[in-house]
């Protein structure tokens, strides 16, 4: 269907399958020697406007664990209170990824949702009204990351950096760095030291209690340098192994680093800490343990116990591997919320280090990538059924999936390019566009069309969903060209549903409606399929409508609705009927127009449509009376589907209705009523974020408005 409203409905909706809000940590329950930076840190939070703050240290030194401390502290707390947003960002490895954990974090549907993630995450923080704070933990992921490039961070760093009423605090791993990210903002930054000897030797002791008596305990927690999680670590090891400073200082010098050869590389110090505990008895003779550890490693976000049998189906005892993981605390275990499973999963510092000195076998690698087929192959069934609750399951496992499929070494390229295509489906309501475009790479080489064009149709649907129109008609064109050159009845389902999207977004770059139409008439359709026929039919009505030929719109259209109701596709019913009374208005047939809208509302109603949407062709219902100046007829429609659309979040929708209400209430002399109705609707105005509509309404109410006053001036002066 040719209209704005359509094309803007189909790609409409980027992001609008939500990922599982992750919710703020507490500080660690061991917590020790980091209280002057509490105090500190969180007076520049409280003391300060819009304060900038980045703690930076290697990994180990507790950053994460003093942010959380800051913001449990009670200053925090009284300023901020629940306006804290955490942003785990060790998983973020692009920009897209950034964004789509911003957009999950902190937006809450209060604003009307867009085609551009940024804006809309943008419009949510310059409109909070108290003082708001966004904790981006392990931010050096999207300061390096795998994808895109470090100024594409910078830049929405910088953006968020402009939200006046919005305070930022950012750990980040130093890597290589001095200072924090984006040099175009002024951080108060901090570098995080190691604790003190009294500090470290509190954590010790309340990790392993009987080592209160133990001389050597200060020595040992010297060795590995004060560095919190590696005193932790050391502890552990010697509460569950029984080992007494001394031995676990023994090991720690036949490790080979100490301290002392090597104080200026905490990494390496934490790591050699991290490598004992990895290579305990207890861990390394415990072959679940291990492969627990290991597949840990490889999923970013960790994973729930359900979806962990998955990833790692040879685990015979689960409770086994977790106990020895624990024990080495190696091993991090949500605190769970109500509505969400505990998860599972392993610090950064971990996981880096797994990773680069070569803990992970090739055979682990490639069973969690063919688990990672699987994970997605064991829901394609369901999708096809039930797509939201495929969405909803592909959406907790997205990143994980995304990291394996983006930097594993393709066991087959047929298989790993077939779940490419079908991840980049799955994705498309984000604006990520990484999996499609490594399809694309991985189709062109093995040289398979149908592949490319089923890659190219999930760019185009991704560039559509952002409003690059000229992208997205480019690979559709593409993808249409190449599905044209199949006649078996898949490839000409595909090719019409592409031909429908690339004549959409031909009309949406204002091409001129009568070349469309002579597009639309080439589409190969399959013989006999009435409502492959149907689809093509509303498309050209809605042109020849748009071009003003409106006794050939009328027909075209009329015999596109007949054939939906032939097929049974009431829906469509009654979306072509409203086109259809448009046509009628258009040509001056107010009757026929008034006819046809009531009954596309009858259609909707009775093939089970929600309230909201029947609501919808009765708001046009409403515009029709008010533009025909039969205003009491439409003032109760109005205010009904008001209250409809309000319960349903329609934002801009409750905005025209109380604009017409109010222009309502001024041509029948009711001023007051007029005046505040257009009030009403500047105040939901407001709620749409700083977008081009938000703006322009609230001019157009604001010129409807003083209208109405300055008629009220002339009325009591005269």
């Amino acid at each position: 269907m040719l209209n704005n409203q359509t094309t803007t409905n189909f790609f409409q909706a980027p992001h609008a399958v939500a990922e599982p809000k992750q919710h703020i940590p507490s500080k660690p329950a061991i917590f020790h020697g980091r209280d002057s930076s509490v105090e500190e840190i969180s007076q520049l939070l409280c003391n300060e406007a819009t304060p900038r703050v980045s703690i930076l240290g290697p990994g180990g030194m507790g950053k994460t664990s003093l942010a959380l401390a800051i913001v449990e502290s009670p200053a925090v707390q009284s300023k901020y209170g629940s306006r804290c947003y955490w942003i785990p960002c060790a998983n973020a490895s692009s920009s897209a990824l950034l964004l789509q954990l911003l957009y999950t974090q902190v937006c809450f549907a209060r604003t009307a949702p867009t085609n551009d993630i940024l804006s809309d995450i943008l419009a949510e923080l310059k409109h909070v009204e108290e003082p708001t704070l966004l904790l981006l933990d392990n931010f050096e992921t999207p300061c390096f990351p795998s994808q895109g490039t470090t100024q594409a961070v910078d830049d929405i760093l910088f953006q968020l950096h402009k939200c006046s009423r919005v305070a930022i605090l950012l750990t980040m791993r130093l890597l290589g760095k001095t200072k924090g990210p984006c040099n175009r903002i002024k951080w108060h930054t901090r570098h995080l030291q190691p604790v003190s000897k009294e500090a470290s030797r509190l954590i010790f002791h309340d990790v392993y209690p009987d080592s209160k008596e133990d001389p050597d305990v200060d020595t040992l927690i010297a060795a590995v340098g004060h560095m919190p999680y590696a005193v932790v670590l050391m502890a552990k090891s010697g509460e569950t192994c029984d080992f007494t400073a001394k031995a676990l200082l023994e090991e720690w010098k036949q490790a080979g680093t100490t301290m002392i050869s090597h104080s200026g590389f905490p990494e390496e110090n934490m790591n050699r800490s991290i490598s004992l505990s990895v290579n305990r008895d207890f861990v390394k003779q415990n072959p679940d343990a291990l492969l627990l550890l290991q597949t840990l490693a490889l999923l970013p976000v960790g994973t729930s116990m359900d979806n962990l049998r998955q990833w790692a189906p040879n685990i015979k005892s689960l409770s086994s591997a977790i106990c020895s993981l624990s024990s080495a605390a190696l091993l991090l275990q949500s605190e769970g919320h109500p509505m969400t499973p505990k998860i599972l999963s392993i610090l950064p510092v971990v996981q880096s280090f797994m990773h680069t000195t070569g803990q992970i076998p090739e055979e682990v690698r490639q069973n969690a990538q063919k688990a990672c087929y699987q994970f997605i192959l064991n829901h394609i069934s369901q999708c096809e059924a039930h797509p939201r609750d495929r969405e909803s399951i592909v959406i907790a496992e997205d990143r994980n999936v995304r990291l394996i499929l983006l930097n594993s070494e393709p066991i087959s390229l047929d298989l790993h390019l077939k779940y490419l295509l079908y991840f980049s489906h799955a994705s498309r309501h984000w604006q990520n566009t990484d999996i499609s475009e490594q399809g694309l790479s991985l189709a062109r080489k093995l040289g398979d069309q149908k592949m490319i064009a089923q890659v190219l149709f999930a760019l185009a649907l991704v560039h559509g969903r952002k409003n690059a129109y000229d992208i997205a008609e480019r690979y559709f064109s593409e993808s249409y060209d190449l599905l044209g050159k199949f006649t078996d009845p898949e490839s000409t389902q595909n090719t019409l549903e592409c031909g429908l999207l690339l004549a959409n977004c031909r009309h949406l770059l204002h091409q001129p409606p009568q070349v469309i139409i002579e597009f639309l008439q080439t589409i190969p359709l399959t013989p006999g399929d009435d409502f492959q026929r149907s689809l093509v039919k509303r498309n050209i009505g809605g042109c020849l409508r748009i071009n003003g030929q409106f006794p050939e719109a009328l027909h075209t259209l009329q015999e596109a609705k007949d054939l939906f109701m032939k097929t049974g596709h009431l829906d469509k019913v009654a979306a072509t009927l409203s086109l259809i009374s448009d046509a009628y208005y258009l040509s001056s047939q107010v009757e026929k127009c008034l006819a046809s809208i009531s009954e596309a509302r009858e259609v909707a109603k009775s093939s089970g449509m929600t309230k909201t949407v029947i609501a919808f062709f009765d708001f046009k219902h409403g515009w029709f009376l008010f533009l025909l100046q039969r205003d009491m007829e439409a003032l109760p429609i109005f205010q009904e589907c008001l209250s409809i659309f309000e319960s349903g979040g329609q934002l801009s929708t409750v905005v025209d209705c109380f604009m017409h209400m109010g222009s309502i209430h001024a041509r029948q002399g009711n001023r007051d009523d007029a005046c505040v109705a257009f009030e009403s609707a500047i105040a939901k105005c407001t709620e749409l974020g700083d977008t081009v509509e938000g703006r322009d309404k609230i001019m157009l109410l604001e010129r409807l408005k003083e209208q109405v006053v300055g008629d009220s001036r002339v009325t009591n002066s005269a």
